[in-house]
This record gives C-alpha cells, structure tokens and sequence, in this order.
C-alpha cells in the first residue's frame, strides 16, 4: 500500500511518493533486461543480496518490480502524467517471470508445493525463512484475491517454512515477524 492509498493526500502523491516511486522505476528500467521466452519473451532481474546468491527472478525481488509499475501505471493515471511511459510499464508487467514453485526439500514436510526463492532447478530451501515470500507481505501482490493456486502455494509455503520448520518460534527476526502477516493475508476472508 503507498501513502496515497491509505491518506487520500493527493498533494504528498504528487509532489513526494510519485517523483520517488518514478526513480524507482527508472532504476528497475534499467536493471532488468529483456529475453526471447517460449513463443513470446520475458523480463528479468538477477539480484546477488541474498545470503551472496546471484538469483534469477528470485520471488522477493521480482514482487517488488511488480508493484514498483503497478503503482507507476496507476498513479501515473491518477494524476494525469507520464502517459508515454505507460506503454512500457504494462509491457513490463505483462511479461514478468512467474513465482516458481517446488517440492520442499526439509522434514517435516506436508509434500506440497510451495513458492521457491528463485529460479533454478533446485530452488532454495532454507529452513525457517520466508524470504521468498515478499509476494505476500509486504508487496501484497499475491494476497487473498489472487488465483486459488497461488493462495494455495502462498499458504503451503507460510506454513511450511512457518509451522513445519519452526518458524514463528525459532526465528525472531524480520522475516518470522513478518509471517504473521504473510499468514493474515492468506487466511483471512475476502
């Protein structure tokens, strides 16, 4: 949720949130890049922040480039500006990678898939850590309203990462107390 949304202060939109929001996107214009994808073609980010990784399309950071044009193409409307960018900015979101899914790989386990960190063959499975869930919270682009099968996968991973390898009780950084969020947003009812 931006300012706007939750002051209805047009004013802060204009003058403080959407300048700052539109140096975002011009960082993520250039960031991401590109690629032939199946019949069609795909934009891609590739992030080294995570505990050293060099990700491709990592959920965490992919869900953040979703919202980042979301929000430039919706207020871009809203306050009358901008409009020969917004050609890009939907172009963009219409042809970002999808959140991978995989089998989780620790015990306990219910067998069910969930939301992996990136996009590689083995995904990434660190016990307790919900990092690949900022999907949910705090971008909020996968959340109640999205697919039934992304709620389901939201919801295995949460519990997965959450109950199953202990997370809400062994993990008491910013990623265990952002679960309970995560948890909220999937589990409460529309």
């Amino acid at each position: 949720m931006c300012i706007r949304d939750s002051t209805m202060d047009m004013d802060f939109l204009r003058d403080h949130t959407y300048p700052y929001l539109r140096e975002i996107g011009d960082f993520y214009e250039d960031y991401i890049w590109k690629e032939p994808y199946g019949d069609s073609y795909r934009y891609c980010i590739r992030t080294g922040c995570h505990e050293g990784s060099w990700d491709l399309n990592p959920s965490s950071d992919v869900c953040f480039v979703e919202l980042t044009f979301r929000l430039l193409v919706k207020y871009s409307k809203l306050l009358g500006v901008d409009a020969d960018r917004r050609d890009l900015w939907n172009d963009i979101l219409g042809h970002l990678p999808t959140y991978q899914v995989m089998m989780p790989q620790h015990q306990p386990n219910q067998g069910k898939p969930v939301i992996s960190k990136n996009e590689s063959e083995s995904g990434w499975d660190f016990p307790n850590h919900a990092i690949n869930l900022h999907c949910i919270y705090p971008t909020e682009v996968l959340n109640r309203y999205s697919s039934a099968d992304s709620v389901e996968y939201g919801r295995n991973t949460v519990y997965y990462y959450e109950a199953d390898q202990n997370g809400f009780t062994e993990c008491a950084h910013e990623l265990g107390m952002n679960a309970f969020g995560m948890a909220c947003l999937l589990y409460t009812s529309p």
